[in-house]
């Protein structure tokens, strides 16, 4: 389980308008969901500015997944970074 939480979130909420903070977090949330869908992993739920995920990591050595899931992980705190 992945759960993201936006760094400065509470000073960037405060320095723009609420249209503004939503449009802001559809662009990034919507970047994450790209990531979800080529990754194959699940898309748990989103709470403000949290987003949740999961992948089952296989034991080392068992299998391609295991890489891909890592992957995701790390694409995704970059992103939300």
């Amino acid at each position: 389980i992945l759960q993201l939480d936006l760094r400065g979130y509470t000073g960037l909420a405060m320095s723009m308008t609420s249209t503004e903070l939503a449009a802001v977090i559809h662009s990034l949330f919507s970047e994450f969901d790209d990531e979800v869908v080529a990754r194959k992993v699940f898309k748990m739920d989103t709470i403000g500015d949290c987003y949740i995920v999961l992948a089952v990591i296989p034991p080392e050595g068992q299998g391609p997944a295991r890489g891909s899931a890592r992957a995701t992980c790390v694409k995704m705190r970059f992103l939300a970074e």
